[in-house]
């Protein structure tokens, strides 16, 4: 019984993560992700993943003393301000977390310089565990503060309305089950038929915004996306997700928006002209595709920038391209470009005959 009280605190992962802070500030011992997960009883692959969420925070990764050479990597992102912004980096940190989820650091010193973190209180930079909705509440209301870069589980997009309180204490509690690796079973109301099914078992696996229609979407390990204000009696099970194959994992690095799941992958080749480049716009462009940098590639040729991604989901992306008119160009493929040039040209039609299309 004393086993399942202590890991049934640790549920909460906001608490959890918060706890393993203080033991690798703690000098009284050697604090490894093995010896973590044995104090604290809980499965060693969810203080893996702690550990690569808390990596993806700057203020943690400079307060890291690592106790291994193979963390020279560290030392190196030390010295970026902002890996999010420099798509090298960021891909060598997005590297560091698979490396640390698949056990090999797991008996790594990892010890914090607590002083450093006192000195961040004073200072412009701090660091804060927030959820979700509070990230986007304090985003919108306090925009000067420091965030990190947001968790891979989630697609953080600006808010163009707020929420109801009830989609994101939704938000919320997926968010959790997620990073908790929990199934979760709801009622769900489709398009096509008004009325509620019976609940049903998932594995969510993504939070997506669509920043359009301002609609949140679960997907789960199916790639099937449910639109939040249409799930009601929400559950989070006690009993863990199955794991993903290596080739749905893979999927799941290379879809874009929702639905398409199943599509065969299609390379996109973009170019960023430098007379429409300015920094906010490379910015906007990095953060959209913040969750990608294991299948993207941000580099500069000549004065212009490029994108390079395999996407599944192409019509979404396509729905993204376009919010970007002539800040792009579509190199590859050539459908891609073709699509994109007579949609251009037809409302460039319209709009001379004065027929606007709705």
């Amino acid at each position: 019984m004393k086993s399942s009280s202590i890991s049934d605190q640790y549920n909460n992962a906001l608490f959890r993560l918060t706890q393993e802070l203080a033991l690798m500030g703690s000098l009284d011992c050697d604090t490894t992700i093995h010896s973590m997960a044995e104090t604290m009883q809980i499965n060693i692959a969810q203080m893996r993943a702690d550990i690569s969420i808390l990596m993806k925070n700057r203020s943690f990764r400079f307060a890291l003393e690592g106790g291994d050479t193979d963390l020279l990597l560290i030392d190196r992102l030390r010295e970026i301000d902002e890996a999010a912004a420099k798509p090298e980096e960021a891909r060598k940190l997005s590297c560091l977390a698979s490396k640390i989820r698949e056990g090999l650091f797991d008996h790594t010193l990892l010890q914090l310089d607590i002083e450093y973190f006192d000195n961040c209180l004073n200072s412009q930079t701090f660091f804060m565990m927030l959820t979700p909705y509070e990230n986007s509440y304090l985003k919108k209301h306090f925009k000067g503060l420091f965030f990190s870069e947001p968790e891979e589980s989630f697609l953080m997009k600006d808010l163009i309305t707020p929420v109801s309180e009830k989609i994101a204490s939704l938000k919320e509690e997926i968010e959790i089950a997620i990073l908790n690796n929990r199934m979760v079973s709801f009622q769900y109301k489709s398009k096509e038929d008004q009325r509620y099914g019976s609940s049903e078992e998932h594995a969510p696996q993504l939070l997506c915004h669509n920043t359009s229609q301002n609609t949140f979407y679960l997907i789960d390990q199916k790639g099937l996306a449910y639109r939040l204000d249409r799930i009601r009696n929400f559950k989070t099970l006690k009993n863990v997700a199955p794991s993903l194959s290596s080739d749905d994992e893979q999927r799941f690095q290379m879809l874009w928006g929702i639905g398409g799941f199943e599509e065969e992958p299609v390379h996109v080749k973009i170019q960023l002209p430098s007379q429409h480049l300015t920094g906010n716009l490379l910015q906007k462009i990095t953060l959209d595709t913040n969750r990608r940098t294991a299948t993207r590639k941000i580099y500069e040729k000549d004065g212009d920038y490029y994108y390079e991604d395999d996407i599944i989901g192409i019509e979404s992306f396509t729905s993204w391209v376009r919010g970007y008119g002539a800040s792009m160009i579509v190199l590859e493929p050539v459908s891609l470009a073709r699509t994109l040039y007579d949609s251009a040209k037809r409302r460039l039609r319209h709009y001379e005959l004065g027929t606007f299309e709705r």
